[in-house]
């Protein structure tokens, strides 16, 4: 096991480390890490950040920012806290990060840039109110942020292009983890 599926103790990639031994990997942390440098988000960045969902994909991403961005704050917005904070309990000590319901009403920071993460599947086929919400709330003037894990646009990330609001869907994470996954398999990187 990598260190970070060690920790996260989630992997969506076996490979062949040498004739008797496998590797797991969890290859949405390099996807996640690419992304956030498309968006153009450094180390040292103080953003705040509002993240839908609780699953394997938002803990990818939350391992990412305890790892590689630790400036930023971390708002994990969920149906079920107790479950969320239990599920995300790993990085208590290790990253600032807090919970809310997702039905809250949310004011984005006015004095930093604001990055808001859709890490569940709500939205592949009809508006998601709560990504809507926030979306209207963001200014693409203070360099705030939209990240759809989602592989293709979806109405959310349609919304935020009106708005003029820095964006991108899944589809570089999709292909930036297919090149490492690659990689693992046959020790050739592909351009």
């Amino acid at each position: 096991m990598s260190p970070s599926v060690r920790f996260l103790g989630a992997c969506n990639t076996i490979y062949r480390r040498d004739k008797y031994r496998l590797g797991l990997e969890n290859t949405d942390i390099y996807g996640i890490h690419k992304t956030l440098k498309d968006l153009k988000i450094l180390p040292q960045s103080q953003i705040q950040c509002f993240l839908l969902g609780s699953g394997g994909a938002a803990k990818a991403f939350a391992f990412v920012i305890m790892t590689c961005f630790p400036k930023i704050k971390l708002t994990l917005l969920t149906r079920n806290i107790l479950h969320a904070e239990k599920n995300f309990s790993m990085f208590s000590k290790h990253l600032n990060i807090s919970y809310r319901d997702v039905n809250e009403t949310l004011r984005p920071s006015s004095s930093m840039p604001n990055l808001l993460v859709n890490a569940t599947p709500l939205g592949l086929n009809s508006p998601y109110k709560k990504a809507e919400d926030i979306l209207s709330q963001l200014s693409g003037e203070i360099g705030d942020c939209f990240f759809d894990m989602i592989y293709f646009d979806t109405y959310s990330i349609q919304r935020a292009r009106k708005l003029k609001i820095n964006h991108r869907n899944g589809y570089t994470m999709l292909l930036e983890q297919a090149k490492y996954s690659f990689y693992l398999w046959t020790n050739t990187f592909p351009k």
